[in-house]
């Protein structure tokens, strides 16, 4: 009765998780592409004149964001000594 039960319950469960992977699977393959494609994308906008200008933006405020925390935050002498 046991064994009946079991593969009663499988016969009915097995084609749903059959179509859980495939779905699963299925969602995995279309974001890799999406994630392809972001990347394709990005790069190509990058690649213009006005993604060289953000590019630029961006390294020359962290640079003074650094030269800020470095301003307003020096290096204690124990940090100092650390490095050493």
């Amino acid at each position: 009765i046991y064994n009946q039960a079991k593969n009663k319950v499988v016969d009915i469960v097995q084609p749903h998780l059959n179509k859980v992977c495939a779905l699963r699977v299925a969602g995995q393959q279309k974001a890799s592409s999406l994630k392809d494609l972001s990347w394709q994308k990005a790069n190509e906008v990058l690649a213009t004149q006005y993604g060289s200008m953000a590019v630029s933006g961006v390294d020359s405020t962290s640079a003074l964001a650094e030269r800020l925390l470095d301003y307003y935050f020096p290096k204690a002498d124990n940090d100092i000594e650390d490095e050493n």
